[in-house]
C-alpha cells in the first residue's frame, strides 16, 4: 500500500493544510493518509488550543476526505512526540510499500535537527509542499517537491485571534475551513474507485454560475452511471451532504445537484456529443 503521514500541532488547522491533503491524495496515489496531531511539538513549549480542541478542529478540517484517517496516538501520550517513533509504529502496523512524510516548506530549515533524521530519511520519502512567501531552497534530491501557492499559516491565524474575544475563537477558526474541498475530493475518489473515467473538476467560484464547482465524469454504458450515483449517495449522505436535486431519467446523462457542487455523469457518446466542459469553460472562464 501507499501510505502518507501528515503530522503537526494543527494549532489550528487551516485551508493550507487541507490543500496539502488534497494535493497529496491526487499526486501520490495514496491508499491511506494519516493525520497525526501532536500533543506538543518538540521545538515548541505550548499550544494555543488544548489537545481536545485541536483534535476536533482536525476532524472538521480533514474528516470528509476519502482515504484519510485522523489518529490521536500522539495526543494520548501527553508528552513530546518524535516523528521517527511514529513512523516506526505506523510501518509496523501497515507495512506500506511506499511511505511518504508530508511537510510544509517552512519545516525544512530545522529538519536536520529532528530526532534520528538520517534514519528517518531511510524509512520515508519526504514530500515538501512549497509555500507562498518562501524562497524555494535547495532540498535533498530524493525529496519530492510540490508547489503550492498559499499564503496562510497557523502562526498568522494565532496572531489574528489575539485581537478577538476568546469566546469567538472557535467560530473564527472553523468558519473558513468549509467542507466543499473535502466533498470534492471524496466525489473524485469515489468516481475513480468505481471505474468512472476522465474526471474533471471545473472551478466556477466568483463566476456568474449556479454552483461553485462542476464535476464531469464519463461512465460506461448500461447501468454504470446509476451505480455511480448510488455510490455517491451511500458515501456522502451519511456525512451530511444534501442531494438537493437529481435527474436520473436518462442513464446516458445523470445530474446531481449538491448545492455548491454539481455532478454530471455522462456516457462517452453523450460527453462527446454535448461537450459540456468545453461549453462551461468557454462561457464562464475564457469569455471576458
Amino acid at each position: 500500500m501507499n501510505l502518507a503521514l501528515f503530522g503537526g500541532s494543527f494549532d489550528p488547522p487551516h485551508i493550507g493544510h487541507q490543500k496539502i491533503v488534497a494535493l497529496a491524495l491526487e499526486k501520490l496515489k495514496l491508499d491511506l493518509l494519516i493525520i497525526m496531531p501532536a500533543f506538543i511539538n518538540p521545538f515548541k513549549e505550548a499550544t494555543l488550543f488544548d489537545p481536545k480542541t485541536r483534535l476536533r478542529f482536525s476532524e472538521r478540517a480533514f474528516g470528509k476526505f476519502a482515504k484519510v484517517r485522523i489518529m490521536d496516538r500522539e495526543l494520548l501520550k501527553k508528552d513530546k512526540s518524535y516523528t521517527i517513533d511514529t513512523v516506526r509504529f505506523l510501518k509496523s502496523c501497515f507495512k506500506p510499500e511506499k511511505f511518504y512524510l508530508l511537510l510544509g516548506e517552512d519545516n525544512l530549515k530545522g529538519l536536520s535537527l529532528w530526532k534520528e533524521y538520517e534514519s528517518l530519511k531511510k524509512l520515508v520519502t519526504f514530500v515538501v509542499f512549497g509555500r507562498k512567501g518562501y524562497t524555494k531552497c535547495e532540498i535533498d534530491s530524493k525529496f519530492i517537491y510540490i508547489d503550492m501557492d498559499e499564503d496562510i499559516s497557523s502562526t498568522k491565524i494565532r496572531k489574528y485571534l489575539e485581537g478577538i474575544k476568546k469566546d469567538l475563537w472557535e467560530e473564527e477558526v472553523l468558519k473558513p475551513l468549509g467542507e466543499k474541498m473535502n466533498y470534492l475530493e471524496s466525489i473524485k475518489t469515489i468516481l475513480e474507485d468505481k471505474k468512472a473515467s476522465n474526471i474533471e473538476v471545473i472551478d466556477l467560484k466568483d463566476k456568474d454560475y449556479i454552483s461553485d464547482y462542476v464535476v464531469v465524469a464519463t461512465s460506461m454504458a448500461g447501468k454504470h452511471a446509476e451505480s455511480l450515483l448510488n455510490y455517491l449517495k451511500d458515501d456522502l449522505k451519511p456525512k451530511g451532504v444534501k442531494f438537493y436535486a437529481v435527474d436520473d431519467s436518462n442513464s446516458d446523462w445523470i445530474i446531481a445537484d449538491l448545492g455548491e457542487i454539481i455532478v454530471h455523469i455522462l456516457t462517452e457518446e453523450y460527453r462527446n456529443k454535448y461537450q459540456l466542459e468545453d461549453f462551461l469553460k468557454e462561457e464562464f472562464l475564457t469569455r471576458k
